[in-house]
């Protein structure tokens, strides 16, 4: 399992470096489950958004993560954005994703159909200024 907690907002470019440090380490670890806290990480501009669709979520497919959980704000805004994003995303990804605002919840949830990993150790990256670690 995967952790990603976002500290604060960040510009598009530290968005994109930031995910792509993700996605290597999704890769080199073989990551199945993945929990991402944007909480902090405030609304994103269109180019994100278009960015996330056509470059980031299909990336996503090539690396071996089942389920994705996201920890976001119970907004009306945020919830428009990630609706859309997973809409627009939905037949390019071939995994389970929920939206979270509790990180609890999130966690029971990705566990939920993967019996033994409770006991493995998460892979925590803490995303601050332009680096992963």
């Amino acid at each position: 399992m995967a952790e990603m907690i976002w500290h604060q907002a960040v510009t598009s470019r530290q968005l994109q470096e930031g995910l792509n440090a993700l996605l290597a380490t999704l890769s080199q670890k073989q990551t199945v489950l993945l929990v991402v806290d944007t909480r902090r990480l405030r609304g994103f501009r269109a180019g994100d958004e278009a960015w996330l669709k056509s470059c980031f979520m299909p990336k996503v497919n090539q690396v071996r993560v089942q389920r994705f959980a996201r920890i976001t704000n119970p907004d009306i805004f945020t919830e428009a954005i990630s609706s859309n994003i997973h809409i627009d995303t939905q037949s390019q990804v071939n995994l389970s994703t929920a939206r979270f605002f509790d990180r609890e919840k999130a966690l029971e949830w990705l566990l939920e159909s993967v019996t033994g990993l409770r006991q493995q150790k998460p892979c925590r990256g803490d995303y601050r200024a332009n680096c992963l670690i």
